[in-house]
């Protein structure tokens, strides 16, 4: 990956930028990424110019011997994969001038369509502190920096798939970078591109049976459905929440054309169970970075589990409980996670399981949380309210679980002179 930082005379920002992302991949060894900097206007006379960030940069020991400033020339669009500009007058110098859009560092780093601003010479000694804070930002930043280009990196490649002609070696290494990005912070990188291409590609048959094996071993794994687990509110959960949908989506694909052995759904089964049993984050959308939703795509894997042929209904109890645990947390759901809930407990039915057993769990979930007079027992009513009053429409659409609905009724009256949120 081939990078441009520009600025106006190639003196400052860009140089800065440049340096302390040459010092950073080499520091960290780091062989995929070629940097240098130019400016539009790099003949400038700049004698009169402080030279204190390279000092700055020198005590930091990054190294600043290849400096040289250099014009930026029209056949650098075809060498270099990013051209980034510091400031907004560049990228509109080069839309002008150009026809081009061009990112900006901010836009990269931070998401925010502003300029790295160097401030003016002053008298009062400000000026060396805010160019030291300058340099020393630019050097900070560096690490989440590369993390962005790589996604950004990730996002063109993937949006420049034609599937009417995709091969087979470009989707090797596209679900390489697919599942390396998957708990990224971006959105549109995680949801809109990565899960919708994943789907694509288990779904519509360009992954081999290995390839879905592996994507679903790596995908079930400590650094993918449960890194983290337990934490919340945290990036972690991105990271579970779109890595148990891959499995969800693996299951369904094996469902409908069966290639994981007994032995792999055994597995995949208890470690889906396993992790509803342990996710706290019950975060919906995040604001800035889109879904998490970790309640409902897990909901969404039970249900996978439930409807896959080799699920026995022996374990029905322990599927009831675990939704039970996720509907009695002290938080209240805003973002449609009750009506995910209520569907594998709807294919329970269908798969067999008894109405006695759904309005015996129901009962002891209204019982749990009936006399609590706390703010999360209020939270936790809440939740159970809404659920019940969701998988009784459920119900009465299919005009089935006759007896569960008089139980939800029964129950919801029960509760109306003790606690009227119900």
């Amino acid at each position: 990956m081939n990078i441009l930082f520009v600025c106006t005379d190639n003196f400052t920002r860009s140089v800065v930028a440049e340096l302390c992302l040459k010092h950073y991949i080499k520091e960290n060894n780091i062989d995929s990424i070629k940097v240098a900097s130019a400016g539009v206007r790099a003949n400038s006379d700049t004698s009169k110019y402080s030279s204190i960030h390279f000092d700055r940069m020198r005590e930091l020991n990054i190294d600043t011997s290849s400096f040289k400033r250099t014009p930026f020339k029209h056949n650098f669009f075809e060498y270099y994969d990013f051209i980034i500009t510091m400031g907004i007058e560049h990228k509109k110098y080069f839309e002008e001038t150009y026809g081009r859009k061009i990112h900006l560092f901010n836009e990269i780093l931070l998401g925010e369509e502003t300029s790295l601003v160097v401030p003016p010479p002053d008298k009062d000694g400000k000026y060396l502190l805010e160019i030291n804070k300058m340099v020393d930002t630019l050097h900070e930043a560096m690490p989440l920096f590369v993390v962005k280009l790589k996604e950004l990196q990730v996002k063109r490649k993937l949006k420049s798939i034609d599937f009417s002609n995709v091969k087979t070696e470009v989707v090797s290494l596209v679900l390489d970078d697919m599942l390396q990005h998957i708990g990224s912070n971006d959105g549109e990188l995680r949801d809109e591109l990565i899960y919708s291409m994943l789907g694509k590609l288990i779904l519509g048959d360009y992954l081999k049976t290995e390839q879905m094996t592996s994507v679903l071993r790596i995908c079930l794994s400590e650094d993918y459905l449960f890194y983290e687990v337990g934490e919340f509110n945290r990036d972690s959960v991105f990271k579970r929440a779109f890595s148990s949908l891959v499995v969800t989506l693996i299951l369904i694909k094996d469902k409908q054309q069966p290639f994981l052995t007994t032995e792999t759904v055994r597995e995949t089964i208890n470690l889906a169970i396993s992790y509803m049993q342990q996710e706290k984050d019950v975060r919906g959308h995040v604001d800035g970075k889109g879904w998490a939703h970790a309640i409902a795509h897990g909901a969404d894997l039970i249900d996978a589990v439930v409807n896959h042929p080799s699920f026995s209904i022996v374990k029905a109890r322990e599927i009831l409980n675990v939704i039970g645990n996720s509907l009695l947390c002290n938080e209240i759901y805003i973002d449609d996670e009750d009506e995910r809930l209520t569907v594998p407990v709807v294919s329970l039915l269908q798969k067999g399981i008894s109405e006695e057993t759904i309005i015996d769990w129901l009962t002891s979930l209204f019982k749990e949380t009936h006399d609590g007079l706390q703010l999360n027992d209020f939270r936790k009513r809440t939740n159970l309210s809404n659920f019940f009053k969701t998988l009784y429409f459920h119900f009465l659409f299919k005009n089935s679980g006759a007896m569960i609905r008089q139980t939800i009724e029964s129950l919801l009256k029960n509760k109306q002179g003790t606690v009227t949120s119900l």
